[in-house]
């Protein structure tokens, strides 16, 4: 439910209700590769860079395969972390 609801937060761009929803949907033990992907894209909106990339790279290790793009997008990895 917390999921659902957040997916509609995140459709009125109210990012901070999302991220809450989010959080209570991984604290309640639904932590799927699509929820960490979800709510790293709510913090990307909400300036929070670096806390986004550990939620892509959760969701990429979870497997989920939009992740790796989110991450060579966002986050500064391998040979472009000095750039």
């Amino acid at each position: 439910m917390h999921y659902q609801r957040g997916l509609v937060q995140v459709a009125l761009r109210r990012y901070q209700e999302a991220r809450s929803d989010f959080d209570q949907a991984i604290a309640l033990g639904y932590n799927r590769s699509w929820v960490y992907l979800e709510r790293g894209l709510v913090l990307q909106n909400l300036g929070e860079t670096e806390a986004a990339c550990a939620d892509f790279r959760e969701s990429d290790f979870k497997g989920d395969p939009r992740a790796a793009d989110k991450i060579k997008a966002f986050c500064k990895t391998g040979i472009f972390r000095n750039r």
